[in-house]
């Protein structure tokens, strides 16, 4: 019987880029996931670093908690409710990227 990795397990909603092409989705996981399937190259890749918590506050009111593997700076991401891009930033100190106001 295989094990699953449940180090890595995550629910609700993640924002994952590929590790191979790069591509970027937006997706809610009720089950569980503990690794990556993309839709655009096909890659399957197990989550092998914790995820990091994204706080997503639009203007619109929309307010989301994601968990997500990327690993930049700043980046915008869209509002699920209105569509508008959100500007996002790691802070190092909380270990999150939150919404720059």
């Amino acid at each position: 019987m295989k094990e699953e990795n449940t180090e890595h397990t995550y629910k609700g909603f993640l924002y994952i880029r590929c590790p191979e092409c790069g591509e970027e989705k937006g997706q809610c996981s009720k089950k569980g996931m503990h690794s990556i399937h993309c839709d655009n190259c096909g890659c399957n890749e197990e989550f092998t670093e914790p995820l990091i918590p994204m706080y997503v506050n639009c203007e619109c009111g929309g307010r989301y908690k994601y968990m997500t593997n990327k690993k930049e700076e700043m980046f915008d991401i869209p509002c699920l409710s209105c569509g508008a891009p959100v500007p996002i930033r790691y802070n190092r100190k909380k270990n999150i990227y939150e919404t720059i106001k």
